[in-house]
């Protein structure tokens, strides 16, 4: 850990969109209380607390999935020897113009993007399946193909075949790592019990599967103040 983050909370949770409707939520340290970095640095990176979101009830506020990930800028800070030399942060898809008025540059080879798996690999037998979240989030996660063929109908699955348009892949998440996960079911099969995680509103008992786990939305519901 760098000297200039040791004893630093990561207090501030701050969001970022990653387009139109998705907000990528993380916690940061205090960023405005590096010397050389203001509140107006974080503004003109697109940063905000989930309260200052415009009809952030319509949005989808999700914290830190694996994927998507907002590109991080950088600025340098010209301060005097021994003191923080530079700062990175993540930045909004609405922001990039702003942040490089405001001295930032992209970090390179960051941002991840998801990417769908319709059909599996030459060795592989694994795809893409994807679950509908009560907050229209569409959850992705690999998962055996034939065992998508005999029960992703039973348990609301969508192919990643299926996912065409522009605003269901505006909607498209990996592995969060705080909450927000599909609800979990499990059934007792010929060959074994199979586990799987299951589309919101899907009626999965009629199909004779039984609850493991409720959905679970995470910071989605997170509406608390904040800084900047």
């Amino acid at each position: 850990m760098s000297k200039f983050n040791r004893g630093k909370l990561r207090d501030q949770l701050l969001f970022v969109g990653l387009n139109d409707l998705l907000y990528y939520g993380f916690k940061s340290k205090d960023a405005s209380a590096i010397p050389g970095v203001s509140s107006a640095d974080l503004i003109a990176l697109g940063q905000t607390a989930a309260a200052n979101i415009a009809d952030n009830s319509t949005k989808i506020l999700v914290f830190s999935p694996h994927s998507p990930k907002p590109p991080r800028y950088r600025k340098t800070l010209g301060n005097a020897a021994g003191q923080q030399q530079s700062f990175s942060s993540f930045c909004g898809h609405q922001a990039r113009g702003t942040a490089l008025a405001a001295g930032f540059t992209p970090v390179p080879r960051s941002g991840r993007k998801v990417s769908l798996r319709a059909t599996p690999g030459p060795k592989g037998t694994m795809i893409s399946a994807v679950a509908e979240m009560e907050n229209g989030a569409l959850y992705v996660w690999p998962m055996d193909s034939a065992d998508f063929g005999e029960v992703g109908s039973e348990l609301g699955l969508k192919s990643a075949a299926s996912i065409t348009t522009d605003a269901e892949k505006k909607k498209l998440i990996v592995a969060p790592g705080a909450g927000m996960k599909p609800g979990r079911a499990q059934k007792q099969l010929a060959n074994g019990t199979i586990s799987s995680f299951y589309s919101f509103g899907a009626n999965v008992a009629a199909s004779g599967w039984s609850q493991v786990s409720e959905e679970n939305l995470g910071i989605d519901t997170y509406t608390g103040g904040g800084n900047p």
